[in-house]
Order: structure tokens, then sequence, then C-alpha cells
């Protein structure tokens, strides 16, 4: 369809161009059966009649400018659509459109833009401004989805897009950043020589074989990211994300600026030649070596200080016990009161050690017992962690793959447990466990003797 039958078409609305949107599509040509599989002659029939169709369907709109605010939601479009150095003034809406491509080259979208649940084959932007915010949520690509040599000064709304194939933002700036952690990205992304002001965030990622190249990329979050094969040749990654990244001898950092980056030591030795990273380079990276910041503080002397700690705690339940054990016998038919040794135990943490033996009495001491047990069960737990992984380390005789970073648990909700989170916790409660400590030890040198 040619301009001037677009622009009135356009004009005259929604249920006129979708009476002409489905008479096209009733006439579509029947391709259920392969071409292949046709005779030469139907066979060039076919193309000749799907070429008729496709320029009569597609649709391209070209230096006009949409003063008002426009909605194509419940529109029609059954062959391509392009907006080729069109301006959009006021919000624009294409919610829940499906497209076989939609293409924007040249395009200015001053207000907003709304793709929410749009379905498309190809969804392309070429040199496009983006000066208000952009609905991406819910978006399901089949094919290529890319936003090249563009300027986006809003934030955009990833949550729920699906990328199937290709996901390209090659050459674009995101004045705002971009934050993907919420869309599905299933295939390649592409961010040749994009630069965000503010961070990337594609934590939790597949990003295998994508291309880097040249962006820019300060501040970006590549948390637990795969990143096999991927291509940072002269991108900037300062103070970017690295932590719990899987790499592997194909990645490459060639000529990238680092300064300031946090990746763990173990992703680095899986890199051929570090990646191509300059020994000075490296000297500016904040690498991290997870196993040794465990063994730093669950490892050496200050194991036997955590070890000494914990007997601490549980001594004087340790000595009620043995010093009742001998007393305590099995009785068929008992000639005195009597209690079993256990609850004689659950008394005496519950009333603090006092006046055990006339029933349980609330002591605050119990409170103390409680959260003593435990920082204690979480201490056990990163000192088995810790030993864990060193013994890993002398069999295998190198690093292991091990990031603070890493879940605990690997059922999906929850996988925000980090053992990281455990060693945060473990580092703010170690000085109130020796006060908890050192309170229980008091309480108990209180108790009276004989003389």
């Amino acid at each position: 369809m040619d301009e001037d039958e677009t622009r009135k078409l356009f004009s005259e609305g929604k249920s006129a161009w979708n009476r002409w949107a489905n008479g096209l599509l009733r006439e579509k040509p029947d391709t259920s059966i392969p071409t292949s599989q046709l005779p030469a002659n139907e066979q060039v029939e076919r193309e000749r009649l799907t070429q008729d169709w496709q320029q009569r369907a597609n649709v391209v709109l070209r230096k006009h400018i949409f003063e008002q605010k426009i909605d194509f939601s419940g529109w029609l479009f059954p062959g391509f659509l392009t907006f080729d150095r069109v301006e959009f003034a006021a919000a624009i809406s294409f919610n829940g459109c499906e497209f076989s491509a939609i293409t924007f080259h040249g395009v200015a979208f001053k207000g907003q833009l709304d793709l929410s649940r749009c379905q498309a084959t190809e969804l392309k932007f070429f040199h496009a401004r983006f000066h208000d915010a952009t609905d991406f949520s819910g978006s399901h690509i089949s094919q290529e989805f890319a936003i090249q040599s563009s300027e986006m000064h809003k934030p955009a709304n990833w949550k729920g897009m699906r990328s199937e194939r290709k996901l390209n933002l090659s050459g674009s700036t995101f004045h705002e950043g971009a934050d993907l952690s919420e869309a599905m990205l299933e295939g390649t992304v592409a961010m040749q020589g994009s630069k965000f002001h503010a961070p990337l965030v594609v934590a939790g990622k597949d990003l295998h074989g994508s291309n880097f190249r040249s962006a820019s990329l300060h501040d970006a979050d590549f948390t637990n990211t795969n990143l096999e094969d991927a291509n940072f040749t002269g991108a900037d990654l300062t103070n970017a994300n690295l932590l719990g990244a899987h790499t592997n001898t194909k990645t490459i950092f060639e000529k990238a600026t680092a300064d300031g980056c946090r990746i763990n030591r173990y992703a680095l030795e899986c890199l051929k030649d570090y990646g191509e990273l300059s020994d000075g380079a490296r000297m500016k990276m904040a690498i991290q070596d997870d196993v040794a910041i465990l063994r730093q503080r669950f490892s050496g002397y200050l194991r036997w200080m955590h070890l000494v700690a914990l007997v601490a705690f549980i001594f004087p339940y340790a000595w009620f016990l043995l010093s009742k054990w001998g007393e305590a016998r099995f009785f068929d038919n008992p000639a005195v009161e009597h209690i079993t040794l256990a609850e004689a135990l659950c008394r005496y943490i519950y009333n603090g050690g006092v006046n055990w033996e006339t029933g349980f009495d609330f002591s605050f001491s119990f409170v103390i017992f409680i959260l003593g047990l435990l920082f204690n069960c979480l201490r056990g737990i990163m000192l088995w962690k810790t030993k864990t992984l060193e013994f890993q380390e002398e069999v295998r005789g190198v690093r292991v793959d091990f990031s603070l970073v890493d879940p605990i648990f690997e059922a999906q909700g929850l996988r925000r447990l980090t053992w990281g989170t455990l060693q945060k916790i473990a580092d703010k409660a170690v000085l109130v466990y020796f006060l908890i400590v050192a309170s229980n030890t008091v309480h108990f040198l209180m108790m009276d003797i004989p003389v």
C-alpha cells in the first residue's frame, strides 16, 4: 500500500483499517504445503502471489507528525509496518498488538511508548530517540529485537519481555541504564558500542556468546551471569560487578578497562591468558577469592577461637547433664518423686539454672541461650563449608568454583539466600555473640556454692 493510501486509511480510523486488514488476511496465499514439495511451475506462481500480497500488505509511513495521543491497540497489521522519520509528539500505544515485523527508523518518541504484551517476529528501532518512558513488559519477539544507534532518555520497563533469538542494543545510549533482570533473554545479546550512563543490570542471565565490544558498562551488574564465549574487547567495565559470573577460555577482555571491576579469582582462572587482560589491568581490578574470605574468618587461629567460644557456651549445660547422669536410673516402680534427665535439662535451660527442681520458671537467660544456639548453628555451617572447600582445594591442587553470591539452595524460592548473606550475618553477629557468651558465663559464675 502506498503512502497516500496509508495516510487516508489511517485518518478513517480503526474500523476502516481493520476491514482492509481482514480482507488482505483472507487473500493471503496458502503456505501450508512446503514450497519444495510443489511442482516447479506452482513454486513460481506461489512466489509471485506471495510477493504481490506482501507488497499490498506492507505499510510504510514517512515524515509524518502525530500531534495527538494515539492508541493502536486492537489494530490489525497483516504485513510489515515501517515508520520512517516519524514524530510522535504525544503518547502512543501498541498494547497487545501482533506484527509480522515492525520497524522505526529515525523516529522521535516525545511521549510515552507502550509496546507491552505485543507479539512480533521482528521489532527494530534505528536512530530512534526516546524522550519519555517506554514499556516493553510482556512483549514476545520471536526473531530479532533491535534498538540500534538510538538514544533512550528515560528508563524502559523490560519486565517479562521475551527475546527468543537475538537482542541487539548496539551503538545505543541509555541515559538511565537498563534493568533486564526480569526479562527473558533466550538468544544472544549484542551491545557493541552501547553506552549506559546508569547501571546495566543483567544479573543471572545467560549471555553466552554475547558481544559487548567497545561498550560503556560502568557499574554494570553481571552477577551470576553466564559469560562463556562473550566478547568484551575494548569495553569499559569500570566498577562493574562480575561476581559469580561464569567464563571460559573463549571469554575475551582484550584492551578492556576494568578499574575496580569485581570478579572472582576462579572466573579469572577460567580465562585463557586471563582473557588477554594485562598485568596492569588486573592489578586495578577488585579480584575476590571467596574461599580466602571464608578462610580468613573461619580458619587458622580464628577456628580455635570459635571452638573455645562454643565450648564456653555449652559448658554449663554439659556440666549439669554430666553431673546428673550418675544419678539417673531406669525405674519400673520409683519409690520417690522423679523427673527424666531430659526434663531436668530443659528446666535448667529455661530457668537459667535457678530453682529447676520445682518446675519451669522463665528466666531471661533462656533468651540468651536461644540467640546463642542460633548463632552457633550458623557458625557451625560456615565452619563446615570452609573446611569442605579447603579439603577440595587440597585434594584437587587448584582453586574450587565457589562464590559468596552462589545460592545455598537451588530451589527457586530460596535462591536469594546466598553464602554471602550468611557470612555477613555471621560478621555482624559475632560481637553480639561474644557479649552473649560473656553474659551467660557471668550468670552461671554468680551461682552460690557451700563453703
